[in-house]
């Protein structure tokens, strides 16, 4: 089932997931992101990959695509989490490093 969901762990970050044509797409961010940031990010991500590979990503082997993909993933981590992008809350929260493993439905 399509969708776009968002679960909390360690009450401090959020992993987003965007479900869609078979595939998911899976951002973890602090909470002072938001869910606007990751969930962009995860649309570019979803659009590039789609403009990439098209229907054969449905099909891919684990980690077949990093090499070509990486970088473009890599671009986008730096552009979305750039300071234009953040908000108060992110800039603040963006040195927490410690993950407790508690996950549950938001």
């Amino acid at each position: 089932k399509s969708g776009s969901y968002s679960y909390i762990y360690d009450k401090v970050y959020l992993f987003h997931i965007i479900r869609a044509d078979g595939l998911l797409y899976v951002c973890l961010a602090d909470e002072g992101f938001g869910k606007r940031i990751p969930f962009a990010f995860l649309e570019d991500i979803k659009s590039s990959f789609v403009a990439t590979y098209g229907d054969s990503g449905r099909e891919a082997l684990a980690y077949a695509m990093n090499e070509n993909f990486g970088p473009v993933l890599q671009r986008q981590i730096v552009r979305r989490s750039s300071i234009e992008y953040c908000t108060p809350m992110c800039i603040n929260d963006r040195n927490r490093s410690t993950i407790q493993p508690t996950l549950v439905q938001t």
